[in-house]
């Protein structure tokens, strides 16, 4: 029988702690202030290095406040009570697959998420803000392509088709990533969607939308290949970043691209920037091999 393992933490360096936490292969977590619960294979897991490196990274930010195992018969249950619909931007409803549509809510665009295989269920407020702006630049009417990078659950790539865009890629180094990705992608019975396992760097065209709601670190990993990914008319949304890291954000980005608008929630702020004046680079159609492509 399978057994999880629920580690509950109080943080006041949430950067540094889902940096740790994700190291581990953490299968999810739930957040409420500055209280959090992420969640391990136990068979995977070493817990009792997890802590220690918790502790040595964090030191007198972070403060244990629980360890317990979760049986497999359990599972459900244990994800199930912390999550209900996400009502985002005008139209936005995310809703996990065990509650059906409110009758009330059947003009909404509904997105089916599964919570607790990977980051991204529109509960936290990078995920929220990142699908707000992608419901406000993504029109119906026009082509938009979108490059989802570090797409973890899928939520922002079918978030794109839904809204409008008619090709999205989505990419992750998570192979438990991938699979959610992919399992979301089935719930949502969407088109024109692909989900890799390569790396930016393998992918040799531009887009309308670059979206990377990541750890501030891996957002610097990959900048310049973020910026070249833009055509020249694009936007970059730049989500995981907390208020204290804005100016080394805005230090390394704006020498290449114009910051046109900000917004934050609580502690976390997502950067919207365009190109300046020049062009952007020049794709020579290499083909993408991607892992999975959905129906």
């Amino acid at each position: 029988m399978k057994e999880w393992v629920e580690i509950k933490v109080q943080s006041t360096n949430p950067e540094a702690l889902f940096g740790v936490l994700y190291t581990f292969d953490c299968l999810g977590i739930t957040e409420e202030k500055n209280f959090y619960s992420a969640y391990f294979s136990e068979e995977k897991t070493d817990v009792n290095l997890l802590l220690t490196s918790l502790n040595s990274s964090l030191q007198h930010e972070v403060s244990l406040l629980g360890v317990s195992k979760i049986h497999e018969e359990n599972w459900s249950l244990a994800w199930q009570q912390y999550f209900g619909p996400q009502y985002i931007g005008k139209n936005l409803l995310i809703l996990p697959p065990w509650i059906s549509v409110p009758e009330s809510d059947k003009n909404k665009m509904v997105i089916t998420i599964n919570p607790g295989m990977a980051f991204g269920t529109g509960m936290h407020p990078t995920t929220k803000m990142c699908l707000e702006f992608l419901e406000k630049y993504i029109e119906p009417q026009r082509t938009h392509s979108v490059l989802d990078v570090g797409c973890g659950s899928g939520i922002l790539s079918i978030a794109s088709r839904k809204l409008g865009a008619n090709h999205i890629i989505g990419i992750d180094n998570s192979v438990s990533a991938l699979e959610a990705s992919w399992q979301n992608i089935a719930y949502n019975d969407v088109d024109k969607v692909i989900i890799s396992g390569q790396g930016i760097e393998a992918i040799d065209e531009s887009f309308d939308i670059v979206v990377a709601n990541m750890l501030f670190g891996e957002i610097l990993d990959v900048g310049q290949e973020l910026i070249k990914k833009l055509n020249k008319e694009g936007r970059l949304i730049l989500s995981g970043i907390i208020a204290e890291q804005e100016n080394e954000l805005r230090t390394y980005f704006l020498p290449q691209l114009r910051l046109i608008r900000k917004k934050q929630e609580g502690e976390w702020i997502t950067f919207i920037f365009k190109r300046k004046n020049e062009q952007a680079p020049v794709s020579h159609n290499q083909q993408l091999h991607p892992l999975k492509t959905s129906a």
